[in-house]
This record gives structure tokens, sequence and C-alpha cells, in this order.
């Protein structure tokens, strides 16, 4: 009788044929890099006598952040490359199978080391040299990108006033993101001011982005207003921004006789220094009873201060200068001379002289800086 032998028909694997090697697997030396750049992979596999599927995987280490993941170049080339959203240890993996049982699969690991890389930034808005007036918000915007695609990221920002650093609102998805904020500055501001804002990602890494600005009060002034029983719109009339100055030799009004009326306000965009100047040579008002001579008054504000003064030659003949002061002529006005005071705004105000009676008031020379 002959029996002939069936290892194995029952469909289970038969054993290894003879002569078979199994693969020889190199994973390369460990490697380092940066988080979000392709790093480079240098594994091998050899088997002389087969050609065995290739794969390689990925471990994150503990100190690698949640949510980090990682992307093979080509994940069964030996020699391929490997890109991670986020720095810290990543332990790879490489692995060949014959498809011929133990000792395959065969693997061997390396490490990658990925350190963290700082945020870009850039402040959008405003731009460089740009004017802002006080007491109104200057909103600012920061965009910023990190090759780290999982980080996440904060936002401070100073506003070059001595105002506490405040936190910025950050927006952001995929590694790029925009910081927002808004800041006030008040009298104390003006002038030229350096808006600085820091992004830093959750790995301490930072990016710091300036801009200089420009803080400034708008001006106005006129030379005559009347209100009350007889009205009179103020003339010369003058506002800054834009610059501008008007004069005029002669205004006879309900009110009486001015003569000499100049004004003029300036601003300077680079300094953020404004300058109202306005003046009268003389004034004959409420038919010849008041009588007034070399009338000025001058308002400045920038980034040295704010400075309001005024001074005036004579009322009815009594020499004045410049002190605060008022000047009754019974049965006639209250003549009220250098007055420093706010409106109901918050504007800044400085009259030369006010006049007043019980049914008309008359202000000559003011200027405002608000």
């Amino acid at each position: 009788m002959k029996v002939t032998g069936c290892d194995g028909c029952g469909g289970e694997p038969g054993p290894t044929p003879p002569g078979n090697t199994p693969p020889t697997v190199d994973a390369g030396p460990d490697v380092s890099g940066n988080e979000g750049a392709s790093i480079a992979l240098n594994g091998s596999v050899t088997d002389p006598d087969d050609s065995p599927a290739i794969s390689w995987t990925y471990q994150l280490g503990p100190d690698v952040d949640a949510g980090t993941t990682c992307q093979f170049g080509d994940v069964h080339n030996p020699g391929t490359t490997i890109t991670c959203t986020d720095d810290g240890t990543i332990t790879v993996t490489l692995t060949a199978n014959d498809g011929h049982g133990e000792p395959a699969p065969v693997s061997d690991s390396a490490t990658v080391t990925l350190a963290n890389v700082a945020p870009t930034s850039a402040i959008t808005s405003p731009t460089s040299g740009q004017l802002f007036k006080a007491r109104q918000p200057v909103p600012v915007t920061v965009t910023f990108t990190d090759a780290g695609t999982n980080d996440r990221h904060t936002c401070s920002l100073t506003f070059g006033d001595g105002s506490p650093a405040v936190t910025g609102t950050v927006t952001e998805s995929g590694g790029s993101g925009t910081c927002t904020a808004s800041h006030t500055y008040g009298f104390d501001g003006l002038g030229p001011r350096t808006v600085q804002a820091t992004v830093t990602d959750d790995d301490g890494g930072k990016a710091t982005a300036a801009v200089d600005l420009v803080i400034y009060v708008p001006g106005h002034g006129f030379a005559l207003e009347a209100t009350g029983l007889i009205p009179v719109a103020r003339t010369p009339d003058v506002h800054c921004p834009p610059n501008d100055s008007r004069s005029q030799a002669v205004l006879d009004t309900g009110v009486g006789r001015i003569d000499g009326l100049s004004v003029s306000c300036t601003l300077d965009p680079k300094s953020g220094r404004t300058v109202v100047n306005t003046a009268i040579t003389g004034a004959s008002l409420l038919a010849g009873l008041v009588k007034i001579s070399d009338v000025e008054s001058a308002c400045a504000a920038g980034a040295e201060g704010i400075d309001r003064s005024s001074r005036v030659g004579t009322i009815n003949g009594i020499p004045i200068g410049t002190g605060s002061g008022v000047l009754q002529i019974p049965g006639v006005a209250s003549v009220y001379y250098n007055e420093t005071s706010a409106n109901a705004n918050g504007d800044l105000v400085q009259n030369a002289v006010r006049v007043v009676t019980p049914v008309q008031e008359i202000v000559l020379a003011n200027c405002r800086l608000g």
C-alpha cells in the first residue's frame, strides 16, 4: 500500500518553504525636525526570495498634544517621509510581511523627535502711520499662521500709552487665524503710538508684530459767535483736519462791529500735534457800550501735552492780560475773560471773551480741542 501525506490540505498555512528567508527590516536611524515639516525616514526592507507587503505606522508619545495627526508620504515605501501637526516624540514602525508566517511579519522602529515652530504674525489693521481721533475706538486685527496646525494660540496687545496689556479675541482653524482687539486713547495718549501684538502658541512659541499709528484731537476755532436775541453764526468757522486758515477784515453784525478776525487750525499728521489760533484786533459791542481790543486765544495738543491760553488787551480801556475773571458793566453786561472749560461732550474749550446779558451771549476768539 502507498500512502501520500497531505499536511495542510485543510486550507491552513503550510510550513515555510524550504530555503525561505524572512524579510530583513530596518526602520533607519532616529530622526528629528520641526512640526509641520516633511521629515525623511530612511528605512529599508530586503527579502531575497519574496516581495513582502510593506507598511509604516506611528504611535504618539506621552509628550504629544491630543489631536495630533501624522501623514506618511507613501505608507508602503521604506524610504518615505512623515509630517505631523504638532511637536513631540513619535515612534514610527516599519513592518514587512512575506505571507509565510513566523517569523514574519518583521518590524523595526525608530524615533522621530519634532520641535515646536513659533507662529508668524502681522498686524493688518491699522496701517502704519494711520491717524485716529482720541476718545474713539481703534480696532486692531492681527493675522497669524503656525506650521503646527494642531497648536492653539493666545494673543496679547499693548498700545504704547501706558495702559495695561489686553487679551485679544482669537479665531483660528488649521494653523491660521486672527486676533482682534480695540483700544480707546484718551487725551493723555496723543501723538505717535506703537501697537504691539504677541501671539503665543500652546508650546510657548511667540510671534510679535508692531505698527505705529498717530493719535490726534480735532481742532476748531471761531472769532465770533452770538446766541440769544440776535444770533450770529460762528465767523470765521474753522475745523481741522484738514488744515484751514481764514480771515476777515471787518464784520458788522446786529451785536456790533468786529475788526481783524482771523482763525487758523493745523494738524501735523506725523506728530499728531493740533494747533488752533484765533484773534480779533478790536470789537465794539452792544451799541458801543462794550469795547474790547487785541483779543486772541490758542489751543495746542500733542504728545507733549495740552495747552490752552488766551489774552485780552483791554475791556473798555481797562488792561486785562492773560488772567481770568469777570468785569461787570452795570446795567449792560457781565464780561468774562480768559475762560478755560470743557463742554458737555468733554471737548476742551478756551474763550478769550464772553459777554453775557439777560438776553444775549457773545463769544470772541474761541478755540476748542475735541
